[in-house]
């Protein structure tokens, strides 16, 4: 806030960035969702750009990637390779940080596109991509987007063409990411731009993989349900998890008889077998995992 409250005593029309450098392991600001989302909100109102170097062995790159997408800042992370060296992505983002963002002040979608980020559309930047996520009618069909916003200079219109293409395999994991994204509008999506995109499907595809492993231990215990439910969360994930699929067709074709009170019923949560099998929070069913991104239970047009 101390931050927040220098930047904003600046004219507007100086560009208002923060640089994070860290691995943000300390910082848990996501579990209180209420909170956290105020604290965006006041972030875009005061048109405050969050950018992050992420160091370390374990980085928050999601809590990283979250504040980028929402205020449009950027995300660099050092790594070994010649791209990722310290001094690489350092001049990187602070090229990024003193470049403002357009924020958007209106859009107009393709017909019959909904987008669940609603009224925190991602502000737009010129050095990365950003993703819009969201469903499209069946009736939907190729035309334009239209975007007006500001950037610390300048009022700024896009008019860009939107074209329909046919599913990838590739992009399966979105219609889950979607939906777990419209619980609270798009306020956790780590997608900004392709790059972050892409290890969202990584990670998710990881966490399908346990999810398997689960699925298969709860079978071995003879937990058809359990396994089935858990198998559901897996596929959610990776649609194109293939173990995923032959445990699916298991557990819908085999019979098991469970004693009532066996206490496998409900493998992972004390209510009852209809009930969501990880029980808790959205926050206690994240994946445990050494991934540097790791999310919550969580068509798209970019």
């Amino acid at each position: 806030d101390s931050v927040r409250a220098k930047l904003v005593a600046e004219p507007q029309n100086h560009s208002r960035s923060i640089v994070y450098i860290g691995d943000g392991a300390s910082i848990d600001a996501m579990k209180d969702e209420q909170r956290f989302g105020a604290i965006v909100d006041a972030l875009r109102a005061d048109r405050i750009a969050v950018h992050s170097i992420a160091i370390g062995p374990a980085n928050n790159v999601e809590l990283m990637a979250v504040l980028a997408n929402q205020t449009g800042g950027v995300v660099g992370v050092v790594g070994d390779s010649e791209n990722t060296k310290p001094e690489s992505v350092g001049r990187l983002v602070g090229s990024s940080a003193v470049m403002s963002p357009v924020w958007l002040d209106d859009a107009t979608l393709i017909s019959g596109m909904t987008s669940v980020q609603q009224d925190r559309l991602p502000p737009l930047r010129l050095d990365r991509d950003t993703i819009l996520l969201g469903t499209l009618t069946k009736e939907s069909s190729d035309g334009s987007l239209k975007f007006s916003g500001v950037t610390s200079g300048s009022a700024v219109s896009i008019v860009a063409d939107g074209m329909m293409e046919q599913s990838h395999p590739d992009f399966g994991f979105l219609a889950g990411l979607v939906k777990q994204a419209s619980d609270n509008h798009g306020l956790t999506l780590p997608t900004a731009g392709s790059a972050m995109l892409r290890e969202t499907a990584r990670v998710l595809s990881a966490k399908s993989e346990e999810l398997v492993k689960a699925g298969n231990l709860a079978l071995q215990q003879g937990n058809r349900r359990g396994a089935k439910a858990v198998i559901e969360k897996a596929l959610e994930a990776d649609p194109n998890n293939a173990d995923a699929v032959t445990l699916e067709r298991i557990t819908g074709n085999r019979l098991v008889v469970q004693n009532e009170s066996d206490n496998l019923d409900d493998l992972f949560s004390e209510g009852s077998g209809d009930e969501d099998p990880f029980g808790g929070t959205e926050a206690d069913s994240a994946p445990v995992a050494e991934d540097p991104l790791e999310l919550g239970d969580t068509d798209t047009a970019d």
